[in-house]
C-alpha cells in the first residue's frame, strides 16, 4: 500500500498510489504487468520501446515535463513518468 514516505510512492507528485517500480533504486518494487499503459519492464530495459521519444503518464501530471535525452537516473526530475529516464519534470 502506497502512502507518503514509502519507497516509490507519490511518483507523479500528485497521486499517492502512483509508484515507481523496477528500475534502480526501486528494484525491490515489482512492476505490475502493465505500467503507464505499456508493458512492464525491468532494469535491463526489457519491454521498453527504445524508439519512444514521449513521456507516458497514466494520469497527466499538473507539473510540466519534457523529453530530455541527457537525463540520467538519479538526476533531478528525470524518470518523471516512471518508465523513461528521459522524461523529465521541470519548474512551472
Amino acid at each position: 500500500t502506497c502512502k507518503m514516505g514509502v519507497l516509490g510512492c507519490w511518483a507523479d507528485g500528485v497521486h499517492a498510489q502512483c509508484r515507481f517500480c523496477g528500475d534502480r533504486p526501486y528494484t525491490s518494487i515489482e512492476c505490475p504487468e502493465v505500467v503507464g499503459g505499456r508493458a512492464g519492464h525491468n532494469d535491463a530495459g526489457a519491454g521498453v520501446d527504445e524508439t519512444t521519444t514521449e513521456c507516458m503518464f497514466a494520469n497527466e501530471p499538473k507539473m510540466p515535463y519534457y523529453w530530455d535525452p541527457e537525463c540520467a537516473l538519479g538526476k533531478l526530475g528525470c524518470l518523471a513518468d516512471g518508465i523513461h529516464r528521459e522524461c523529465r519534470f521541470c519548474a512551472q
